[in-house]
């Protein structure tokens, strides 16, 4: 893996031999979404200087649909920031104009994520919008090989594709367990929208974090954000995910581990021409999805994944953990817990009292 050292010998990182570039691929985004006439993805590579001098590139936090996340540091303010930059076109711009309604209308930020500055990137015939998200943890101090040391050196792809400038795939750090605080804050607000707004995208990845009935034409409610919640809770207590897989699979687990769908959706699921194979088909064989006589799969249930995931627990904790899952995991929009429900919810304060919380 060769360092490599920009001006002045300045370490950027290692890029990766072939042998070692799947684990690159892995955990990065899709390459796919780079290179000349691919106005996805902003090209980026450690090193680099954006917004006239003021921001350097140090690593990747990470990446998702409609962005990429980088470390970097604010060499007007010496201070540690996270940059995000958008996708060009309105998916990437709404995060920005959503930022802006939260400010306007929520009176407590204290708990959010909130852009602090936003800038434009010149990319051939197109635009890019960078936001500097934070807090970050308290590493404005450090060297940038101190960083190194914390976080890992990046493990970076030369992406040749892009012929306009230099550009990396970088794989994202790992925060140690150190550096994460007790504090939680709420970020990512390109989906949002006001309730009862009516979308025409109703499925947003990933979509293992959709409720139920977004499959099944129903608009993103309150409701569904509580299924998307009870997948993080799920996910955090287990250390994996409860529910997982895209499409046809993604059905299949969750009618494995829940049962089938209520009867009255059937026909109206977005995969009803889409046969088991993947392949279209105007008569697929899904009734199994909606007759009450479908049985859940035992090592599929959450009773099965907490014994096997989360053997350290008491038999007291695993029956409110449970209760609190189901409460949460219900099919119905009407019958799920809601927010207020939820932290009013006995077994959950027990669960949470666990831990200190």
């Amino acid at each position: 893996m060769p360092p490599d050292l920009g001006p002045n010998n300045s370490d950027h990182g290692d890029f990766m031999c072939s042998s070692d570039e799947c684990e690159v691929y892995t955990e990065a985004e899709q390459r796919e979404r780079y290179g000349d006439g691919c106005s996805y993805y902003y090209p980026v590579y450690v090193g680099e200087v954006l917004d006239d001098g003021r921001y350097r590139v140090e690593h990747k936090l990470g990446w998702g649909g409609y962005s990429t996340v980088w470390l970097a540091q604010d060499m007007h303010e010496n201070k540690s920031v996270a940059l995000k930059i958008m996708v060009p076109g309105e998916e990437g711009e709404r995060e920005c104009y959503v930022h802006n309604e939260i400010i306007q209308n929520v009176v407590d930020l204290s708990g959010l994520t909130i852009c602090k500055r936003a800038f434009y990137i010149d990319i051939p015939e197109d635009l890019n919008q960078g936001a500097v998200l934070f807090d970050m943890p308290p590493i404005d101090n450090l060297t940038t090989a101190q960083r190194y040391e914390l976080f890992g050196r990046p493990r970076k792809i030369l992406l040749d594709e892009v012929s306009w400038k230099q550009a990396e795939l970088v794989e994202p750090l790992k925060f140690p367990k150190g550096c994460v605080g007790s504090n939680v804050y709420l970020g990512d607000f390109g989906l949002c929208i006001k309730a009862g707004t009516p979308v025409k995208r109703r499925m947003q990845g990933p979509a293992r974090f959709c409720a139920p009935e977004l499959f099944h034409g129903a608009d993103p409610s309150f409701a569904t954000d509580m299924w998307a919640y009870m997948n993080l809770f799920a996910c955090f207590y287990l250390g994996t995910d409860a529910i997982w897989g895209e499409g046809l699979l993604l059905t299949t687990r969750i009618i494995e581990t829940f049962g089938p769908f209520p009867a009255h959706w059937k026909g109206s699921h977005y995969l009803q021409h889409v046969d088991k194979s993947g392949w279209f088909n105007p008569n697929p064989d899904m009734d199994y999805w909606y007759d009450p006589q479908t049985k859940t799969v035992p090592k599929m249930s959450l009773e099965s994944k907490i014994d096997r995931l989360r053997p350290d627990i008491s038999e007291n904790e695993r029956y409110h953990a449970l209760k609190v899952m189901y409460r949460g995991f219900q099919y119905l929009p009407e019958n799920r817990l809601t927010a207020a429900q939820l932290l009013e919810d006995e077994s959950f304060k027990i669960v949470m009292g666990f831990y200190g919380i």
